[in-house]
């Protein structure tokens, strides 16, 4: 397991294998973040993640209350799968960035809003899509894959 969070500026961060990271902070690159297509990230409260180019993430999991927040600049964001909480107040999750959003798998369970704070790129959700709420900015035009 690997605790991430906390105010160190990083230039980039890689995580690779299999495991868990367990989000207790918000968490600030310059450069790409990757925190392993292969491992889970859990997230217990209202964070942002911000690269200043791709963003890489696996499975995620949302705190009941808590919203996360993927800020990738102009680079792309690539998620496996998104899960909220079993039980409680819904989670949310906003993408942010002008590049390509992809999650791969499913964004389910007690999810209250998806908001793609973004106007342009190419937007991709190829599993199951379960949300209370999608919120889009007004002078969007990027492309929606559901």
């Amino acid at each position: 397991m690997v605790a991430i969070g906390g105010s160190i500026p990083l230039a980039y961060l890689t995580l690779s294998g299999t495991g868990t990271n367990t989000i207790g902070g918000n968490i600030s690159s310059t450069g790409a973040i990757n925190l392993g297509s292969s491992r889970t990230s859990n997230v217990g409260a209202t964070y942002t993640i911000s690269s200043g180019s791709d963003l890489t993430l696996g499975l995620i999991n949302l705190a009941a209350g808590s919203t996360l927040t993927l800020d990738a600049g102009a680079g792309n964001i690539a998620v496996t799968s998104i899960t909220g909480p079993g039980s409680g107040s819904n989670a949310n999750i906003t993408f942010s960035n002008s590049g390509a959003v992809t999650v791969s798998g499913a964004i389910t369970t007690r999810i209250g809003t998806l908001w793609l704070n973004k106007t342009i790129g190419n937007v991709s959700f190829a599993g199951n899509l379960q949300i209370s709420q999608f919120k889009s900015d007004a002078s969007a035009a990027y492309n929606l894959s559901i």
